[in-house]
């Protein structure tokens, strides 16, 4: 049912809408309030159902087309067909989160490395860098059966399994026994 008021199409009657607006809004602001467990990290999606079940009994809701839909059926197949639009639409869709990738990987990345005073000149740990840098930019991914390891997760184990896997210089093992050393000395002088 479709009303106009001042020249504009009303799709819902303001008594209607007000009554299910105040209560979607006074449940969403309940369960974020006064809720516990799992209730409270999804108060909104509870004030929509309840606005939904409001809506029913108010007959803002007509649930004929479910019940004459057939509930079991094969779906009509199409041929694909290239619409230059859509490529164009997916674009920057596209492009923003290799923007975002590349920039946590290699922001993220080298400030650990950095903070942990690694020294980036040594074969190793350029080593690693540049395999992190590949694979994240590059968009490696690895697939088995349904699962698929890509982006930031593969970067991190990769970094992770190679930290543990080559072996260190004589300059990098010298200073993991020095920083144990300290450690060690300043546990001893605190008993």
């Amino acid at each position: 049912m479709l009303f106009v008021a001042f020249g504009a199409l009303v799709l819902v009657p303001q008594n209607k809408a007000l009554i299910v607006s105040i209560i979607t809004l006074a449940t969403t602001i309940g369960v974020s309030l006064l809720a516990k467990g799992m209730a409270r990290l999804i108060p909104i999606l509870i004030g929509i159902v309840v606005g939904y079940l409001v809506s029913i009994p108010l007959g803002l809701i007509d649930l004929s087309p479910i019940a004459r839909t057939p509930w079991f059926a094969v779906p009509g197949f199409v041929l694909p067909h290239w619409n230059m639009q859509a490529v164009l639409f997916i674009v920057p869709v596209a492009i923003a989160p290799a923007i975002g990738h590349f920039g946590a990987i290699t922001v993220v990345g080298l400030n650990a490395l950095v903070k942990a005073g690694e020294d980036l000149t040594e074969p190793r740990n350029l080593s690693i860098v540049a395999l992190i840098l590949v694979f994240g930019i590059g968009g490696m991914a690895f697939s088995i059966n349904e699962s698929t390891l890509k982006g930031i997760g593969l970067v991190g184990i990769t970094g992770v399994i190679l930290n543990l896997v080559l072996p260190r210089s004589k300059k990098g093992r010298k200073q993991d026994e020095t920083s144990e050393n300290v450690e060690s000395a300043k546990e001893m002088s605190a008993a």
